[in-house]
């Protein structure tokens, strides 16, 4: 997938104005840098900026960084890494094994179906 910084910008109008906002008010309300949208970025958004994006405009960062149906699983897997690392940055040292534990039990939940019991039981 090659990042369109264009189309992203058009997830996130399309999604505000569905929720009755404007660009500005989203970029106030997600804490984000008031210049967001009116700077092209060098190398792609960075990603708690979007998680941050995704959730006031109550949708999946996924589905604001453009993942199609076909990158469910990739859309899946971007999710949990982007919660698990805003979750991450405000912890102290010492949750973490917490949070870790907590987000393997998240990712083994999501993904159960897609291993077959054989492969998903520790061998012997």
């Amino acid at each position: 997938m090659q990042w369109c910084d264009e189309d992203f910008v058009r997830r996130v109008e399309i999604r505000a104005a569905e929720l009755g906002k404007t660009l500005h008010t989203v970029t106030v309300e997600a804490k984000v840098a008031k210049e967001y949208f009116r700077k092209p970025p060098q190398h792609g958004r960075n990603v708690a900026g979007i998680f941050k994006l995704a959730e006031i405009l109550k949708t999946d960062a996924a589905v604001l960084m453009g993942l199609r149906a076909p990158d469910q699983d990739l859309a899946v897997a971007v999710s949990l890494a982007i919660a698990t690392y805003c979750t991450l940055q405000h912890c102290r040292d010492d949750d973490i094994p917490e949070v870790v534990a907590k987000v393997i039990k998240a990712v083994r939940q999501v993904f159960r179906e897609k291993i077959p019991a054989e492969e998903a039981a520790p061998s012997e």
